[in-house]
């Protein structure tokens, strides 16, 4: 019989777990591959996304910082720039750096019902490219200091 293998990401903290993506592959390899990838990817934009919060709150008035909130059009600004700037098309500007995600891939032989699934969770730690993420944190500091002016 022939196995295929489908590659789940989910958010685990809170209320619900939303799946993110789910993806079949004809390949263990091909989907370790792909969850893999992408684990890095959310992992990036996680440390990316708490860069520019930082720098959100560096750059407001101290009337948005006394009040705890920055104006609207600020906010706005922001998740647009984290739209343009981060890296994972599954990534939201509503994540917090405290966030977690499952990453599984489950193994189903076609043609068979199966009681137990074979189901692999461990990849390791993800690999974050801190230059193309300090770069990107460089360009949005930019960018708010110029909205200052």
């Amino acid at each position: 019989m022939k196995n295929v293998y489908m590659a789940i990401i989910s958010k685990t903290n809170g209320a619900s777990r939303p799946t993110l993506a789910q993806c079949f592959f004809d390949s263990k390899k091909k989907a370790i591959e792909w969850i893999t990838n992408q684990h890095n990817l959310l992992a990036e934009d996680l440390y990316l996304l708490e860069g520019m919060n930082r720098i959100l709150w560096s750059t407001s008035s101290t009337r948005e910082r006394n009040q705890g909130h920055v104006s609207r059009k600020n906010h706005y600004d922001y998740i647009d720039s984290f739209a343009k700037y981060r890296v994972s098309t599954f990534s939201r500007h509503t994540f917090t750096a405290t966030d977690e995600f499952a990453y599984r891939v489950y193994t189903f032989e076609i043609g068979k019902i199966q009681k137990n699934v074979e189901c692999d969770y461990d990849f390791g730690d993800p690999v974050i490219d801190f230059d193309r993420v300090e770069q990107k944190l460089s360009k949005y500091k930019q960018h708010r200091e110029e909205i200052r002016k």
